[in-house]
């Protein structure tokens, strides 16, 4: 008698997270081995400035669209790398593999620019420049906390209610503020 064993699913390599993991510290290293003064020009260039983003009505104008992107990967000091990596990659790892490779570098990519913006938005009157993947990072959570639960719904929500997760096309599912899930 012959028993019939499913077959699994090869994983697919997770390539982004170490990918964006590797990009972050190497331009972390290459700011801090720069001199003060190319540093900083960096920071002013190519970093969220508030000012700079929304100064008399020119909403992103020229490269400045760039921005947003090009400050992910830019860090403060080594505990602000340490902290944002060591998140990444707890929760960067599970969302990856929920999501797929293209899929998660994309939410990465456009939830980090959001966050960029907003905060740009709420600090429009700053000239320091807003830098680090906090907000990509954040912006894995509702991934991250989908493939633990082992269904699609928001997990950090409040209350009783039907979430709709974009990454799971759209599908609603109930959720209780337990984070528990149910069909």
């Amino acid at each position: 008698m012959f028993v019939d064993v499913p077959s699994r699913r090869h994983a697919h390599l997770r390539w982004v997270t170490p990918a964006l993991v590797v990009t972050c510290v190497a331009c972390y290293l290459w700011l801090m081995l720069s001199a003060p003064a190319t540093r900083y020009a960096v920071l002013g260039n190519w970093g969220t400035v508030p000012a700079h983003l929304f100064q008399h009505g020119k909403v992103l104008e020229g490269w400045s669209w760039l921005r947003p992107l090009t400050s992910l990967f830019m860090h403060a000091d080594w505990m602000h790398l340490l902290g944002n990596m060591l998140f990444l990659v707890i929760f960067g790892l599970p969302a990856e593999r929920a999501l797929g490779s293209r899929r998660f570098l994309a939410l990465f990519l456009i939830g980090g620019a959001f966050a960029n913006l907003v905060g740009a938005w709420t600090l429009s009157s700053q000239l320091r420049p807003i830098i680090g993947c906090s907000g990509a990072v954040s912006a894995m959570l509702g991934p991250h906390c989908s493939s633990a639960c082992g269904c699609c719904c928001n997990c950090c929500s409040l209350g009783r209610a039907r979430v709709s997760a974009p990454w799971c096309g759209g599908r609603t599912w109930p959720a209780s503020a337990s984070g528990s899930c149910s069909r």
